[in-house]
């Protein structure tokens, strides 16, 4: 009978079975209570199964999205601090990078040698050294622009340069040391001529000028220690890229 009642209830049995077992039950009330009864039990069963599948797909789920939170947020971690050591980084470059941090890094005034002069017209020179020290750099330029051997001294010519570079005249400091570089006298100054050329090119923003320059400056017999003439090289290249927006 059991047998027959499982069959029954999980519908294992075909039409024609169910039926007849139906017409053989339905006066037997103690059947017919076994088959509700084993009703119940199934539902119970059915139930059941449900309510574990139903709390084990829960804990799966809360797990899942537990997992998800940390990994979104270590995520989200990760990429704030890509950002933040990407951005120190594009700062630090450009920092270093900047053509007015490279001229203010390089450029110092050019220091006459201390040597007093009293023959010829060398008392001007003397005096325009003076001024020079003292900072006066409108009245050494102005001296030096009516000083007719200004072009054929190099000292003369570079206190002029360099007083016109304090004063930011650059476009003049650059065309004198441009007809500095071409006198012939000034051959063994020249790699004083190029540093300086460099730093003015730099002033201007002109950095590939500036990087031609000093890239000439560190093939030939400088003055200059090579170490000095490579960092210097690097940040020009580095200010190249971020000047063309790369």
């Amino acid at each position: 009978m059991r047998g027959s009642i499982d069959d029954y209830l999980t519908g294992r049995m075909s039409v024609a079975d169910s039926e007849a077992f139906e017409k053989s039950v339905e006066q037997d009330v103690d059947a017919l209570n076994e088959i509700a009864f084993h009703r119940k039990v199934n539902a119970s069963l059915a139930d059941s199964d449900v309510d574990d599948l139903r709390k084990k797909l829960g804990k799966l789920s809360r797990r899942f999205v537990f997992r998800k939170r940390i990994l979104v947020r270590y995520g989200i971690a990760a990429s704030v601090a890509a950002l933040m050591l990407l951005s120190g980084m594009h700062y630090i470059v450009g920092y270093y990078s900047n053509p007015s941090h490279i001229y203010s890094k390089y450029y110092s005034r050019f220091e006459p040698p201390a040597l007093e002069r009293f023959s010829g017209g060398q008392s001007l020179h003397n005096a325009t050294t003076r001024l020079y020290w003292q900072g006066d750099y409108l009245s050494v330029v102005r001296i030096l622009h009516a000083d007719s051997l200004v072009q054929t001294d190099f000292i003369r010519s570079m206190i002029l340069v360099s007083s016109l570079m304090e004063l930011e005249r650059i476009d003049e400091a650059v065309e004198m040391l441009c007809l500095m570089e071409s006198l012939e006298s000034n051959r063994i100054y020249l790699s004083c001529i190029k540093w300086n050329k460099t730093l003015c090119y730099v002033r201007r923003g002109e950095i590939d000028k500036a990087l031609l320059v000093c890239k000439e400056l560190e093939s030939s017999q400088s003055c200059y220690p090579s170490s000095l003439l490579r960092e210097l090289k690097m940040q020009l290249k580095f200010a190249s890229v971020f000047a063309s927006g790369g």
